[in-house]
């Protein structure tokens, strides 16, 4: 890291920025400027009207990205989707773009599929959704969210300003008790419509949960259950309530473990409900 570099690198930033009224556009790309530079520029621009387009791409520091990202949001609406897909986010960068979420009023998807991201690094981001107002799409696929990272989730969900509609969070960690803190925000959650929770190791009390929160959830409509354990057992939990639930029209549970057994309860169902049940396994 060369912070002398930063330093001097700063020392004329400032003085360009204060000279000038009418600097838009600031390309910074491919320089030696790390994360001391990155800050020391986020502060510089953070009041600064004028300047419209900043670049910081191919530099060392990975927070000069997520600088150039917040600058972004703030200055253009068309940027409504951002994906973060396979980015390890450490808790300093996390804790940043967390103050941008906040602020931002333009993002509608935000996508953070695959990241290695601490436990930390996740509820922080996790915290500032609840204060943001425009986000209706969530993607937290691959992002080893354990039972822990559920609950976090849950209480974002529980939140009167949350307007997500569609949540990610298949191929993860979550298990019944994390399950448990979903199904319960969904008795009170009033946007939601697609959950998919695809690929985690839910069981027959994970399914027990969940069709308890369909007696009460009236905005579900598709909810993603393919490779589980949730088993006959489960499979009955969820019979039982879908065939007074009105709202859900799509239901995976391929890959379940679901026998004969099942598949006839599943049967029975399809007699009475509007449910479009799409896919199922017979496999043991």
């Amino acid at each position: 890291m060369n912070t002398v570099k930063d330093t001097i690198l700063i020392v004329h930033l400032h003085f360009i920025l204060c000279a000038t009224q009418t600097l838009r556009e600031l390309n910074l790309q491919y320089n030696n400027i790390w994360n001391i530079g990155a800050e020391h520029i986020a502060n510089l621009i953070q009041n600064n009207s004028t300047l419209k387009k900043l670049e910081l791409k191919g530099n060392p520091g990975d927070l000069c990205f997520f600088v150039e990202v917040a600058h972004r949001l703030q200055h253009d609406k068309g940027f409504t989707i951002l994906k973060l897909d396979n980015r390890k986010i450490n808790d300093k960068e996390a804790q940043y773009f967390a103050e941008t979420l906040k602020t931002s009023n333009t993002l509608t998807e935000l996508s953070l599929e695959n990241n290695g991201s601490s436990n930390d690094a996740m509820a922080c981001i996790i915290d500032a959704i609840m204060s943001n107002k425009t986000l209706t799409t969530l993607n937290f696929a691959k992002s080893k969210i354990n039972d822990k990272g559920a609950h976090y989730l849950a209480e974002t969900l529980r939140t009167n300003n949350v307007t997500v509609t569609t949540l990610t969070l298949e191929h993860n960690q979550i298990g019944d008790a994390g399950i448990q803190y979903l199904a319960e925000s969904l008795q009170k959650d009033h946007t939601l419509i697609k959950l998919d929770l695809c690929s985690n190791s839910i069981g027959e009390n994970g399914a027990k949960y969940l069709a308890d929160a369909l007696i009460i959830n009236n905005t579900l409509t598709i909810l993603e259950l393919r490779n589980n354990h949730i088993g006959d057992e489960g499979i009955q939990y969820l019979v039982e309530t879908l065939q007074e639930n009105k709202t859900l029209t799509h239901l995976d549970l391929s890959s379940n473990n679901i026998t004969d057994s099942g598949a006839q309860n599943i049967a029975q169902l399809l007699q009475h409900n509007t449910v479009n049940y799409s896919h199922c396994s017979l496999s043991t």
